[in-house]
């Protein structure tokens, strides 16, 4: 008797090109034994990055309320019975999220499986980040920090608790929130990214000029006021022969907009010599992985408590706000142009690839 496919959709918020990358990692290890598709409410404008989708209704929350109520519904009801496994990013879930428990009562009546993937300001509250960038000198010196979660977020945790059966976390700091998840790196396509990387077309600089990067893509989450006024006063105080690359110095953010463009950020990557990630948070995001993989420095904030969660490399620096401007002027006088060790590759494809991680996906199977 021939098998059944385990039919798997992925949604609703394409988060970090995640659906995208864990289908086509789905189709390839498992071939006939899925069936896998996408849904998305949520994704980042073409302008940033081109994916497809098996159903998409990105514009879906600026139609009239009647039309998103019947759409919504209507989605609800045919994916609902064509499923096995749903799989969602970010706590967007089919339904609203007052009708959540709801959903996630019928999903379990039918024997339909739930996993959660988390990725951050789903379950950590602005409050806090907001905080954090205010009091972070006082935070590194070890003033307690307020709650880190709002009462929706409470309230989704207790429902993924409940329902899920798995939870996924994509930085380690979100298991002080929920313990019993599992850290799931962010991945990244990696022969998809060398494409891209071997298209874009460098900026002209000097070869004995250094090029840093500082190109968030929130400004208020990365500590960006702070590495400007680093950055500036760096240039005045000291006579080196750096260029400073800072898209969001002047950059007012508006809905679905970054610093720079997807494929300008390729074009930096491809340039500069350093790049700076984040200086709040405490762990290091896709910037920091695709700097490495392009074979260049990220200096980025990782708090000493997740320093175990990672395993030290020439690619990555590691420096607080109040070292930046040391670690900076360091490694601009060492022309520490590139990190060309095979440390990092080995580094990435271990990970940040499913290639490294391919058994991640193996409990969905039946």
């Amino acid at each position: 008797m021939k098998k059944k496919k385990t039919r798997i959709l992925f949604g609703t918020n394409d988060i970090g090109f995640r659906i995208g990358l864990y289908t086509k990692h789905l189709e390839e290890r498992y071939g006939n034994q899925v069936l896998v598709h996408s849904y998305v409410t949520y994704k980042l404008p073409k302008h940033h990055y081109e994916t497809q989708f098996t159903y998409e209704y990105a514009n879906l929350f600026t139609k009239p309320l009647l039309v998103r109520w019947f759409l919504t519904f209507y989605n609800f009801l045919r994916f609902f019975w064509k499923y096995d496994v749903f799989f969602f990013l970010s706590g967007e879930t089919l339904l609203t999220r007052k009708l959540r428990p709801f959903e996630f009562r019928l999903y379990r009546l039918l024997g339909k499986r739930i996993v959660m993937s988390f990725v951050g300001a789903d379950i950590r509250s602005p409050k806090y980040l907001q905080w954090k960038s205010e009091h972070i000198f006082e935070y590194l010196q070890g003033t307690q920090e307020p709650k880190k979660t709002e009462p929706f977020q409470d309230k989704l945790i207790r429902d993924a608790r409940k329902y899920a059966e798995k939870i996924f976390v994509s930085t380690p700091d979100l298991l002080d929130i929920i313990p019993e998840a599992e850290y799931f790196p962010v991945m990244l396509d990696i022969d998809q990214f060398r494409r891209d990387f071997e298209k874009a077309e460098p900026f002209d600089k000097p070869d004995d000029e250094i090029w840093v990067l500082h190109a968030p893509s929130e400004p208020k989450t990365k500590g960006t006021s702070y590495i400007h006024e680093i950055i500036l006063g760096l240039e005045k105080e000291y006579n080196l022969k750096v260029k400073f690359i800072l898209p969001a110095l002047h950059y007012r953010p508006v809905a679905n907009s970054y610093s720079v463009t997807r494929y300008e950020l390729l074009k930096y990557y491809k340039t500069c010599d350093i790049i700076i990630d984040q200086m709040i948070i405490g762990w290091y995001g896709m910037q920091s992985v695709e700097a490495i993989a392009s074979g260049k420095i990220s200096v980025v904030f990782i708090d000493e408590k997740l320093k175990k969660y990672i395993n030290s490399f020439p690619g990555l620096i590691s420096s607080d706000i109040v070292a930046l401007k040391s670690v900076l002027v360091d490694l601009i006088r060492a022309k520490h142009k590139t990190s060309t060790n095979s440390l990092n590759n080995i580094w990435i494809e271990h990970n940040h690839t499913l290639k490294g991680q391919a058994s991640r996906f193996d409990f969905m199977i039946q």
